[in-house]
């Protein structure tokens, strides 16, 4: 993975989460929508 870009004010974002039972299994992960946010300082 590589490190995500720092927060710029005004861009629209995406944060997702997945949890993992192995290395190669995903067992859950956020919804595609659902970490959508815009950064307002």
């Amino acid at each position: 993975m590589t490190p995500a870009a720092s927060l710029q004010a005004g861009m629209t974002h995406q944060a997702r989460v997945r949890a993992w039972k192995s290395l190669s299994e995903t067992i859950s992960a956020s919804e595609d929508l659902l970490g959508v946010l815009t950064w307002l300082p």
